[in-house]
């Protein structure tokens, strides 16, 4: 079967010829970059958003690995 796809060969706005994002069309959006202590919060959000869910599997595989260890080992340490 064959398919033929339909080119749209007009400029994507915000890309310029080579495809690449334009800081100035981003800019006349009102866009502007994020400050570095805005996107450590974003990310520490994003991460604990993640964590928090996970953490009731986390516990458990390290309750049974450590239940796995010989009591020999564990009191060594």
């Amino acid at each position: 079967m064959s398919v033929t796809l339909n080119v749209d060969d007009e400029q994507t706005p915000g890309l310029n010829a080579s495809g690449q994002p334009d800081p100035a069309y981003a800019a006349s959006l009102g866009l502007v970059p994020a400050p570095n202590g805005r996107r450590a919060a974003a990310f520490n959000m994003d991460a604990s958003i993640w964590v928090l869910p996970a953490l009731p599997a986390i516990i458990g595989y390290l309750d049974s690995a450590v239940s796995h260890v010989p009591r020999k080992v564990l009191q060594q340490a």
